[in-house]
């Protein structure tokens, strides 16, 4: 397989904090918004970063995201279900 060279602008080199995604779809693409929230306004969401993706390309991104995964537990242990918010209040993972 031939190595990919990848840049990443110095601008998100420190990548983009979200506790919180909102998926949704249609018959051409996926729009995922990934977002915070904040312990005392769980019900506010701030997108702070959407991604829209083809349903092949999304297709792929998840078999990729489920192999690391897979790797990730395989190295550190199980990783916990998703629920509630240890608070109570507001979601940990919005649909």
């Amino acid at each position: 397989m031939k190595e990919l060279k990848v840049d990443v602008p110095i601008e998100k080199a420190f990548g983009t904090y979200s506790n919180t995604v909102r998926i949704s779809h249609t018959p051409f693409e996926f729009v995922i918004d990934f977002g915070r929230t904040l312990p005392d306004q769980p019900e506010l969401i701030r997108i702070v970063e959407r991604i829209v993706m083809s349903p092949q390309h999304t297709k792929a991104f998840l078999q990729a995201l489920e192999e690391n995964m897979r790797r990730y537990e395989a190295q550190f242990g199980a990783i916990p279900s998703p629920g509630r918010a240890p608070s109570g209040k507001g979601p940990e993972f919005v649909q």
